[in-house]
C-alpha cells in the first residue's frame, strides 16, 4: 500500500509521521518528500484494515491535512516513465556500469543480440562491441564523451558514448563526481541516411508551398 499524505511544509513534519508508524511496529519500505506539503509513504505488506486503525492518529498530527492511499510513488512512475522510453527507443541503446559490463539495453539491442535484456546483464560490452576499448576509456582519469565508428555484430554503427556521473556527497568539492557507467545510443548507416534524407526534403509548412488566387468583388477591388 502506499499513502499520500498532504502537511504544512514544516521541518520534522515526516520525522512526526514516521514515529507514528515505528510506534506500531508497521515496516515503511519507502518515503518521498519531493513536493512541498506532500509525503508518500510506500508500506507494501500493510492492509486497508490495519491502516484504519492508526489512521486517526495520522490525521491528528498537527499540520496534517489529509491521508489517503495513492496508486503509485512518484519515483515508480519516474522509474517507469524512464524504462519506458529506452526500451520503445528507436535506435539500440545500452547501459554500462563502471567496468563496462551491461546493465541495460533496450528492445532493439536486444534483437540485435539475439538475447534479451536478462541474459547477458552483467555480460562485458567487449563480447558485443568491436573498435573501441570501454575498459581503458571507463579507468582513464578524465571520462570525456566520445562519437565513434565501431562494429556492432559485425555491422557498422556509429556510437555516441556518454559518461554517467552522479554526485559525490562525501566530498566537499560541490563539483566533484563519481564515475557510475556510460550509455551508448547506436545509429546504423541505414538509420542516419533516413535522417539525413529527412532534411533534404521540403519542408511542407513554409509558404513556399501555398498557391492563392483572389477575384475581384462587386466594386473592382481585388
Amino acid at each position: 500500500m502506499r499513502l499520500e499524505i498532504t502537511c504544512h511544509d514544516r521541518v520534522g513534519m515526516g520525522q512526526k509521521v514516521l514515529g507514528i508508524f515505528v510506534e506500531h511496529g508497521i515496516n515503511v519500505r519507502g518515503i518521498e518528500l519531493k513536493e512541498q506539503g506532500r509525503i508518500f509513504i510506500n508500506i507494501p505488506e500493510l492492509s486497508f484494515a490495519d491502516l484504519q486503525t492508526f489512521m486517526p492518529q495520522l490525521r491528528l498530527l498537527e499540520g496534517v491535512g489529509d491521508v489517503r492511499t495513492a496508486p503509485y510513488m512518484p519515483s515508480e512512475r519516474e522509474q517507469n516513465e524512464l524504462i519506458t522510453l529506452i526500451k520503445t527507443f528507436p535506435d539500440p541503446f545500452i547501459s554500462l556500469d563502471a567496468k563496462g559490463n551491461i546493465r541495460i539495453v533496450n528492445n532493439i539491442a536486444a534483437s540485435i543480440m539475439k538475447t534479451d535484456d536478462e541474459s547477458i546483464k552483467g555480460q562485458p560490452i567487449s563480447q558485443w562491441l568491436k573498435g573501441f576499448n570501454f575498459t581503458r576509456w571507463l579507468d582513464s582519469n578524465d571520462v570525456l564523451a566520445q562519437t565513434r565508428r565501431l562494429k556492432f555484430q559485425s555491422e557498422d554503427f556509429v556510437a555516441d558514448i556518454m559518461p554517467i556521473h552522479v554526485a559525490n556527497e562525501g566530498s566537499t568539492d560541490s563539483n566533484k563526481k563519481i564515475l557510475a557507467g556510460a550509455v551508448l545510443i547506436l545509429k546504423s548507416e541505414a538509420r542516419l541516411g533516413q535522417q539525413i534524407n529527412a532534411f533534404k526534403q521540403p519542408n511542407e509548412n513554409t509558404f513556399s508551398g501555398i498557391q492563392a488566387s483572389s477575384t475581384k468583388d462587386e466594386k473592382g477591388y481585388s
